[in-house]
């Protein structure tokens, strides 16, 4: 219960897919099942909203989906070969199944180390993971890459579209991967031709 305060008198629940929503002045829950998006409403704490979404998405816990051992058994057979064809560069991470914690892990390699970037039940969380890493290795650590009007926002982990008219910050939106948020860039430059190109 502790922690629950402390996290609720900081606004913060350090649960993904629960997030404090200020003019409600309620938690609310928005996640993903099968890959399309679900809101599932609005909590006084903390805590109520966690018990909801543990039911709804046990893998965010750390708990294992409910599936028979035959069906998981073909789900990681058919992940796995879907990732070889796949070829990913080796350079932006390894997705590797672990059969002793039935965890899809992604590592990659920072200034020589190997570092676990996450271990996942779900396979394409893994390779969400996966093409954030190569998304943040490309355009985030190397400025060469970077484009105006993409950024990335290191507390949200997402990239952010903006542009600017007469000195005013317009945001487009927030995007799982680099080149969707620079596609919207790229949209809303032809639908507003008086941006300020020198910001």
């Amino acid at each position: 219960m502790m922690v629950f305060y402390f996290m609720e008198e900081k606004k913060v629940s350090g649960i993904k897919g629960i997030t404090w929503r200020e003019d409600k002045k309620k938690w609310i829950i928005r996640t993903t099942v099968d890959k399309k998006p679900l809101y599932l409403g609005c909590f006084k704490t903390c805590s109520e909203a966690e018990k909801v979404l543990k039911k709804v998405r046990p893998d965010l816990f750390g708990l294992k989906i409910k599936r028979s051992d035959s069906i998981r058994k073909q789900e990681v057979k058919e992940a796995k070969e879907y990732i070889k064809e796949l070829d990913l560069n080796r350079k932006y991470g390894i997705i590797k199944y672990v059969y002793k914690t039935d965890r899809f892990e992604v590592t990659a390699k920072r200034n020589g180390e190997k570092i676990l970037l996450g271990k996942y039940y779900n396979p394409s969380d893994a390779l969400d993971r996966y093409y954030f890493n190569q998304d943040y290795e490309i355009f985030h650590l190397n400025e060469a890459n970077r484009r105006r009007g993409v950024k990335f926002d290191r507390f949200k982990k997402c990239w952010v579209a903006f542009f600017y008219v007469k000195g005013k910050y317009n945001k487009i939106g927030e995007f799982k991967r680099y080149f969707e948020a620079l596609d919207a860039r790229i949209k809303a430059e032809e639908e507003n031709p008086d941006f300020d190109k020198d910001i």
